[in-house]
């Protein structure tokens, strides 16, 4: 099932899915027995999707692929970081905040996800550790698929070791978070080695084939999910948190994303007559497409949202962190405005696509 030309739907799917983790757990700061197994592998399902798209053929040179993602990758960082920490920097201007207003402009160069780094937009640690992976596999893909995958796996163990051995508090503060990029790397691989074999329709028609197997697989698999994650405790890539066990953090990891994977390719291929329940089914498919957009763009607007809602209830800010219904209205709020975001984000991009045309026409 296909959304657009070029688009597989199951993929929109996962990534909306995985944007819905992400918002929600930074909205509601607790991690429970619902956060706790969804967090365990959404940040290693983005690097595994982001593998399954990678084509080393398509550039004949590393410094053409370089170009290619500092383009697409880099430069929207960069735009984001700025322009959310403009917003940032006005708020607390404007309430007299005692912060340093200066640093986190400058951490966009840094880019690294933990240590409190990247304070008005965290979650944009993401995307040069992204590069970072991707510029280690350019190389690594050259190799067999078996020592391909053997290199990620020593490239992981170096990441475990790099956040967890007795250098961590020095390696853990690397630009780019490259220890977070050496521990992720097996996810990308996973992803990557996977369409070597099967194509992504292929892949699709496997599941498809074969649905009651994956639904028992759903059924058995969610609960063992549930149990290890709430054993091994909280996970965060970006903070350096891998848990009590690294050995069952990359076990959830897969577990998790074979879960949800499943589940995508199912709901994807049911036939939505009912017109309400295809535009949602659409809506999630958009919301998917654009999950860049609404990475990039959900902390500034959720934490509005907060305060505004903080003020009409008269309640604290925290009151409406911790609140399951105050977050839910959050969470679908956000949501909304993201999307709005994202739709004016593609249509000035249609315009400015546009004037580079009629330009190189002239």
């Amino acid at each position: 099932m296909k959304t657009q030309t070029n688009r597989v739907a199951y993929l929109d799917m996962l990534k909306c899915l995985g944007m819905f983790i992400v918002v929600q757990g930074h909205i509601h700061p607790d991690y429970g027995w619902f956060s706790l197994p969804i967090h365990s592998y959404v940040i290693p399902l983005y690097f595994l999707l982001s593998g399954l798209t990678f084509r080393r053929e398509k550039f004949p040179t590393f410094g053409a692929f370089a170009a290619h993602r500092a383009k697409t990758l880099l430069l929207p960082y960069a735009m984001f970081s700025v322009l959310t920490w403009i917003f940032w920097a006005a708020y607390n201007t404007i309430l007299h905040n005692s912060v340093d207003l200066w640093g986190p402009l400058l951490q966009t160069l840094f880019a690294q996800g933990s240590g409190k780094f990247l304070v008005h937009n965290v979650p944009l640690w993401f995307i040069p550790c992204l590069f970072v992976i991707e510029s280690m596999y350019y190389f690594i893909d050259k190799l067999s698929v078996r020592w391909n995958v053997l290199t990620c796996v020593i490239c992981a163990f170096i990441g475990v070791w790099m956040i967890t051995g007795p250098y961590s508090r020095i390696l853990t503060l690397l630009p780019w978070s490259i220890e977070s990029a050496f521990t992720a790397i097996i996810f990308y691989c996973a992803g990557n080695v996977l369409t070597k074999y099967h194509s992504l329709k292929q892949i699709e028609d496997i599941i498809i084939a074969k649905k009651w197997l994956a639904i028992a697989s759903i059924v058995i698999l969610t609960p063992i999910l549930v149990y290890s994650a709430h054993w091994n405790g909280h996970i965060s890539l970006g903070s350096d948190l891998l848990g009590r066990s690294p050995i069952l953090f990359y076990v959830n990891a897969f577990v998790g994303i074979i879960t949800i994977f499943l589940f995508s390719v199912l709901i994807c291929n049911i036939k939505w007559e009912n017109t309400i329940w295809k535009r949602i089914m659409d809506f999630h498919l958009f919301f998917g497409r654009n999950s860049f957009y609404i990475m990039a763009t959900h902390v500034p607007v959720k934490g509005i949202i907060i305060v505004i809602l903080a003020g009409l209830l008269h309640k604290s800010v925290v009151f409406v962190s911790y609140d399951y219904l105050c977050c839910a209205l959050v969470f679908l709020a956000t949501c909304a405005i993201c999307s709005v975001l994202a739709i004016l984000i593609n249509k000035q991009k249609q315009i400015d696509h546009q004037r580079v045309e009629n330009w190189k026409n002239k």
